[in-house]
């Protein structure tokens, strides 16, 4: 299932395993067949593929694919790309049946499903016309992915420069001079420490804390519910703070309510998750003062004049955070790191002053970034759209003109089951024994 794109966006025929492996107990295809994913989310996702040419002839797959295979009335592209169109996954929702999770569409109600035809060579007009336009859009879109990519690049090149002191550069001048100076007490450039600004310090972040660190609260699943709302590792990114409104809400007892409430300016750092995750980081908001916080995650107060968002960004930064995670202990698909840890990982101290004129610059900086991320995923959704209009025009007859020399499809379809009524009159060939196949 994985090989096939969502959006009727490509199949990936490439990965090969041994005949004796899938010839039994998988779902065989050749080329020019259409796969149509039947299990939820799949099918909903327009997991939906035109089988491309095969080096062993037949493939195999996964038994949670439908495989379509044209008659001489249509094309297999038509076919592949009537049932990628939104509308026609809508209709096969209604009828998916089986289990929460494992909903399926029956075979049954595939073949029962009534798709438009065009005559044979408007067909092909109208998928030429299709692919030209789909690929203009399929451009568009490949550029606003790789703009996204670069607005995440460029945020963290932009925490790059505000904790190493690049950022306020300018800020600095007429304030005090543009020296530079070793890391940190007892810390030498050896240690793989750059050189700060004059004025900065590395310092331990235990050094920085003022209330001791401490993991978050265990609750079973069942305790969900009615209560108070509960900060989880799934409801923040390092450039995503929640709503209190959006948080799931636990039943605590009064002790609980109270030791593991979050107060605004307390860092909330992720100590259990996979690799990829591990160890973001949050400052915490007025808005979710008073919420708790789950016990895959630890959380830490900093001294007066210390800026919790100046140390969220700075371990929100490609090198903050390979300092915070880089003695993390590995378990099976996940990894964790203790409190241990997080107290000896090293921070760039600026002057308080200079912390909150990078904690403004940032904010300014991260605003215009997330406009235009905004921006992007706005376009990509009218992309999408616009996918699904062209489509809906192909097959209402709409997008290309008709040509009367063309043969009704109804004659068509009228003549091709004529000729099948006939050959069903006449008696069968005998069939060919089946020929063994070598593995």
């Amino acid at each position: 299932m994985a090989a096939v794109k969502e959006e009727y966006g490509g199949i990936d025929v490439s990965a090969t395993r041994p005949l004796g492996e899938v010839i039994k107990g998988y779902t065989a295809f050749t080329q020019g067949d259409v796969l149509f994913a039947k299990i939820t989310p799949c099918m909903e996702n327009g997991k939906v593929a035109l089988v491309p040419p095969l080096a062993s002839h037949v493939g195999f797959g996964s038994t949670e694919f439908h495989v379509l295979r044209a008659g001489d009335a249509v094309t297999p592209e038509w076919i592949a790309r009537c049932l990628s169109q939104l509308s026609f996954r809508k209709l096969a929702r209604q009828d998916m049946s089986g289990s929460a999770g494992q909903l399926r569409v029956q075979t049954t109600w595939l073949a029962s499903a009534s798709i438009p035809v065009a005559p044979l060579p408007e067909q092909r007009r109208i998928l030429q016309c299709v692919d030209e336009l789909l690929s203009d859009v399929d451009a568009g879109v490949a550029e606003l992915i790789a703009a996204k990519r670069k607005l995440g690049l460029y945020r963290q090149s932009l925490l790059k420069s505000a904790v190493e002191g690049a950022l306020t550069a300018e800020w600095r001048k007429g304030r005090a001079p543009m020296e530079s100076q070793p890391s940190a007490e007892g810390e030498g450039r050896e240690d793989g420490l750059a050189t700060l600004p004059r004025g900065w310090r590395w310092r331990p972040l235990e050094s920085l804390i003022s209330k001791g660190l401490q993991n978050g609260l265990y609750l079973p699943a069942e305790r969900y519910g009615e209560g108070v709302p509960i900060l989880r590792i799934d409801d923040y990114q390092v450039d995503r703070v929640p709503a209190r409104a959006a948080l799931r809400q636990v039943r605590a007892d009064e002790a609980d309510a109270i030791r593991y409430a979050l107060a605004a300016g307390d860092l909330v750092i992720n100590r259990v998750n996979s690799m990829t995750h591990l160890g973001k980081c949050i400052a915490i908001p007025s808005n979710l003062e008073g919420a708790l916080f789950e016990s895959n995650m630890m959380r830490l107060g900093l001294r007066d004049g210390v800026s919790p968002q100046f140390v969220a960004s700075y371990l929100g930064s490609a090198i903050g955070r390979s300092r915070l995670i880089e003695r993390a202990k590995w378990a099976v698909n996940q990894a964790s790191i203790n409190q241990q840890d997080v107290c000896r990982t090293l921070v760039p101290l600026p002057p308080a002053d200079e912390q909150l004129e990078i904690d403004r610059l940032l904010e300014e900086h991260m605003a215009a970034l997330a406009d235009q991320g905004a921006a992007i995923t706005k376009l990509l959704a009218l992309s999408g759209a616009q996918r699904q209009n062209i489509l809906r025009a192909a097959f209402s007859g709409q997008l290309v003109p008709q040509d009367p020399s063309d043969e009704p499809a109804s004659v068509l379809l009228e003549r091709i089951r004529a000729e099948r009524s006939a050959a069903g009159d006449k008696p069968s060939a005998r069939r060919p024994r089946k020929a063994k196949i070598a593995a």
